[in-house]
């Protein structure tokens, strides 16, 4: 193990103890199972702390051997503050330690209190607004973060410059393992494995329907063996049912370490499709095996691993037809197959993805952090504990200036809660969106095509500039509801309207409210209102251009532009020319972020597979994806009518955008 880890060393006398809420088949659990093994095997006292009970069995995976587990089960119903306060009395006795809470995020706000012999050594898996979130309300309580991308370390350094120093890029490791035995491709079939969490949220586990059925439009002879378990798995069963019969698809569950080893090395690709990720240790499992990744082109991680071309394959997020050519150029071309293979396997021999080389590094990390608590270098404690609220779907209404807050709630609550089931529509569809995502050019679109107006956010309710928003004097949300359906839904029978996560946070809230709704989850309380719902969800891939265009929209005050040249502006001031604002453009790019991983999370919680659609997709082919959006609804159009598809509105960006870009990313860079 070396020097560093040598019984000889100061972490080797301070206990280092590991905190999740529960074992279950997750990267960070295999993460901490490889460090902590490595740790005892070094004579470091280590163990793991479990703090919350098992509820989903079937995600349970075994204990790592020769690692000590305390599994605090207290049962379901204890109060976060009794299982705050038990860790808490934990740490203190075992004092002078090290803690790192890993995603435990209920117990993040314990670290305000604990004492300064109690080291804290934050771990941001994923490139997660969730953690970063974390980092920034806590980050002044730790004593280091660890970051396992320097994509991550970057955004950490933005999210809270003054802490830069204790911020440390420190990849997964994975076991040594000896060169992969010689694969034996078989030429008349691809072998793909995607062992990963069956979640939308993250993974995106139901794009492997569209990739399935583009394969079978390309006539590529494959087999995927899904070795994983979530609460999609029901839902993909049945919907590759026809691939199952065929013996194409393959559900494994839940495997072995051992099993997994074994399934990548007789497997030709690993898929991953996921929007984000930290960087994935199946990859590196899979790399080691000399299993090609064909992967998404997320920001974190995976660049640092994965060079197009060269060792394997990077796909746009959700770009469902560049999985499936990728593939079947890898099942068409085997001298590229078995070249790739070769370079991912050579990849791995590097010494930085070896679990002994994390293990090193992080040794080294609890010396420092050891050898700071001896000379009371203390971060700042608070001496009482913060908890941190459950409710994540609410983050971005929590986080809503007070005055919008206060007047979305004075007008709900002069409603008065009498049901009346809707009438009027036999389907509603919902464009969820954010900010400046290209939502108001695409509604007018499908309105000029189909008389299906998505460009109108009928649930705005704050003001009176919402098409029925004057009934709501005096009057129910239902009865509002019904008058909108009523008047709003097209020949074909479709209701739509656009909507952003604030408002529709908003109407959901009330809705749950009503006695006859209040048992019910989300996704029937809706169903009880608007028949059918279905919700397209359209964002946008470039962030920061999305960012830029809103900070130019509300300090401008100019949000629209028409094909005759005219603009758009809202009554209230008259329009100005915006001056940079690097800090302006950062708040409105955390904005978007949270709108963004709102929506995805109702999506999630609900089991709702949206159609989703990026901003760039729908500039490229506007008519393309009007097209697709009506066969989506089931809505018939004449394919004359599409081919005249077009919007009013014109896109804003200007030479002016890409210098701000430009400014933008320098001024970042220099923030490091």
């Amino acid at each position: 193990m070396g020097r560093v880890l040598g019984r000889s060393s100061n972490a080797a006398r301070v206990p280092i103890v590991f905190s999740t809420p529960n074992w279950h088949l997750s990267g960070v659990s295999t993460f901490t199972a490889h460090l902590a093994r490595r740790l005892v095997q070094a004579g470091i006292e280590t163990r793991i702390l479990i703090t919350d009970p098992p509820r989903n069995l079937l995600y349970r995976i075994p204990y790592p051997e020769s690692v000590p587990v305390l599994d605090l089960d207290m049962g379901i119903d204890v109060k976060l503050r009794l299982r705050c306060e038990k860790v808490l009395e934990l740490l203190k006795d075992e004092a002078p330690c090290v803690f790192i809470p890993n995603y435990d995020f209920d117990l993040f706000g314990i670290a305000e209190a604990l004492p300064p012999d109690v080291g804290v050594v934050g771990v941001l898996h994923s490139d997660d607004p969730l953690y970063y979130k974390q980092w920034r309300r806590y980050g002044q309580a730790w004593n280091a973060c660890v970051c396992v991308s320097q994509h991550i370390a970057d955004t950490a350094s933005h999210v809270r410059p003054e802490l830069a120093r204790r911020i440390h890029v420190i990849p997964y490791g994975i076991p040594a393992a000896g060169p992969p035995s010689g694969r034996l491709h078989d030429e008349n079939l691809l072998r793909i494995v995607y062992p990963n969490l069956l979640n939308q949220h993250q993974k995106r586990a139901l794009d492997l329907v569209g990739i399935f059925r583009a394969l079978k439009r390309r006539g590529v002879a494959f087999q995927i063996t899904i070795a994983g378990v979530g609460k999609l798995e029901k839902p993909l069963q049945d919907a590759l049912g026809e691939f199952v019969a065929r013996g194409e698809a393959v559900f494994a569950g839940v495997l072995t370490p051992v099993e997994i080893a074994g399934l990548m090395e007789r497997s030709d690709v690993y898929l991953l499709t996921s929007n984000f990720e930290g960087l994935p240790l199946s990859l590196l499992e899979a790399m080691q095996k000399g299993c090609v990744p064909v992967v998404s082109a997320v920001a974190s991680g995976i660049p640092e691993v994965v060079q197009d071309g060269e060792n394997g394959c990077l796909v746009p997020i959700g770009d469902v037809d560049g999985f499936a050519g990728r593939l079947a150029r890898l099942h068409a071309d085997r001298e590229l197959l078995r070249g790739l293979s070769e370079r991912a396997a050579e990849t791995l021999t590097q010494k930085r993805y070896r679990d002994e080389t994390m293990a090193q590094c992080y040794v080294e990390l609890f010396e420092q952090v050891v050898a700071g608590m001896t000379c009371r270098e203390s971060p700042c404690r608070r001496g009482r504990m913060h908890f941190t609220p459950r409710l994540w779907p609410k983050l971005v209404f929590d986080n809503l200036p007070f005055r919008l807050r206060w007047r979305a709630r004075v007008a709900l609550s002069r409603l008065w809660p009498d049901f009346q089931p809707p009438c009027g529509a036999r389907r509603c569809c919902f464009l969820c969106t954010t900010w400046r995502s290209g939502s108001t050019f695409l509604g007018h679109a499908v309105l000029v095509a189909a008389d299906l107006d998505l460009a109108t956010e009928h649930f705005y309710l704050q003001t009176q500039e919402a098409s029925l928003g004057s009934v709501l004097r005096g009057r129910s949300l239902l009865f509002y509801l019904e008058r909108l359906m009523g008047c709003r839904t097209n020949p074909y029978g479709i209701f739509g309207t656009k909507v952003m996560w604030r408002d529709f946070e908003v109407v959901l809230r009330r809705l749950r409210q009503l006695p006859e709704l209040r048992s019910l989850t989300e996704l029937d309380a809706l169903r009880a209102v608007f028949p059918k719902p279905l919700f397209l969800f359209l964002t946008r891939a470039d962030k920061l251009r999305q960012a830029i265009s809103l900070y130019r929209a509300e300090a401008s005050n100019v949000w629209h532009r028409y094909d005759d040249g005219r603009s758009y502006v809202t009554p209230r001031r008259a329009p100005v020319e915006p001056e940079y604002d690097y800090a302006g453009i950062r708040r409105a790019l955390e904005r978007v972020a949270r709108a963004d991983m709102a929506w995805r999370d109702f999506f999630r919680r609900n089991g709702i597979q949206p159609l989703e659609m990026t901003y760039e997709a729908v500039s490229a082919s506007l008519s393309g994806t009007v097209g697709r959006i009506l066969e989506w609804l089931g809505q018939e159009v004449p394919a004359e009518r599409l081919g005249r598809v077009r919007s009013k509105y014109v896109k804003l960006a200007d030479a002016k955008t890409e210098e701000w870009v430009r400014r933008y990313q320098r001024d970042s860079r220099q923030d490091l």
